[in-house]
């Protein structure tokens, strides 16, 4: 738990395989099921960013009220892997009204936009967001 104040809370969990995504995404809303749940969820690995892999994802975001995924061209850079289109990440996970955002600068945007009262936040990645603080972020959500 990255913060928590009158039924609000932010939650970081390292989950970046698919079945321990899902157990989290699955754990968290059964625990507070009166809240609504926004995941953000980082491709970071390998694995992740690899077209092929995606399918491994299919429905684990189906829980959340709001479901981000995040992955930056940056980590595509660095890991020598092709370009990634935004499409193939939405039809792979199959979550409707799936985000998927590919800034750092973007998914800030979009975070600050939202409304947090009863709600829980839960970000889920092996990385850094490309560098987007979430540690402060969660100590912006519950001020």
């Amino acid at each position: 738990m990255l913060a928590s104040k009158n039924g609000t809370r932010v939650y970081r969990d390292f989950a970046h395989a698919p079945s321990k995504a899902k157990a989290t995404v699955t754990a968290v809303k059964s625990q507070f099921p009166q809240n609504q749940l926004i995941t953000v969820f980082e491709l970071h690995t390998y694995s992740s960013l690899n077209a092929q892999f995606l399918a491994e994802y299919a429905h684990i975001m189906d829980p959340a009220d709001l479901a981000v995924v995040f992955y930056s061209s940056h980590a595509l850079e660095i890991k020598r892997l092709p370009a990634l289109d935004q499409d193939v990440v939405k039809h792979a996970f199959k979550t409707p009204g799936l985000k998927v955002i590919t800034a750092a600068s973007q998914l800030s945007a979009w975070l600050h936009a939202q409304n947090y009262e009863q709600t829980t936040l839960l970000f889920m990645s092996s990385g850094n967001y490309d560098g987007f603080d979430i540690v402060t972020f969660a100590q912006e959500v519950i001020s």
